[in-house]
């Protein structure tokens, strides 16, 4: 078997995601059942899941994302949205991948504290955030106002 003989192949990469997941499985693969498959995917599954929210948590970012996405499921608008283009640029708005000054302040040679992250769009002096950007920012009010009446005819 390759796997004996420190070659890459099927059964040692499998192996090694085992380990990974910390599943002993000393049997032979080609031998494993649907059952046994299905246990050990779903414990993969509750793993990642555990892993995804703990980072979650620990995360000094994404503070929009962490205040609506509760648990780990494909979003309705991945599907909802054909425009690749919209539905790329929706989501790295979920996901603090855009050019606010709060994301912006993070990177470059001189790091800008969060506090100091200030909206220069409008007269409210408030850190420019995705939230202040979609519910107060006076620059997006008429956008506000389209989007939310086409909410409110749904």
């Amino acid at each position: 078997m390759l796997s004996n003989k420190n070659k890459p192949s099927f059964h040692s990469e499998i192996k090694q995601i085992l380990d990974l997941y910390r599943i002993n499985y000393t049997g032979n693969l080609q031998t494993m059942t649907t059952n046994n498959a299905c246990k050990y995917y779903r414990k993969m599954t509750e793993t990642y899941i555990q892993f995804w929210k703990d980072n979650l948590t620990k995360s000094r970012k994404l503070d929009l994302y962490k205040s609506f996405k509760m648990d780990y499921h494909e979003e309705l608008y991945l599907k909802a949205i054909k425009n690749n283009e919209r539905r790329t640029t929706f989501t790295k708005f979920r996901i603090s991948n855009h050019s606010l000054a709060i994301e912006a302040g993070r990177y470059g040679n001189v790091k800008v504290p969060a506090e100091n992250r200030i909206c220069v769009y409008c007269e409210k002096r408030d850190i420019e955030t995705e939230k202040h950007m979609i519910f107060k920012c006076t620059k997006c009010k008429d956008l506000r106002s389209v989007f939310l009446t086409k909410i409110k005819l749904k």
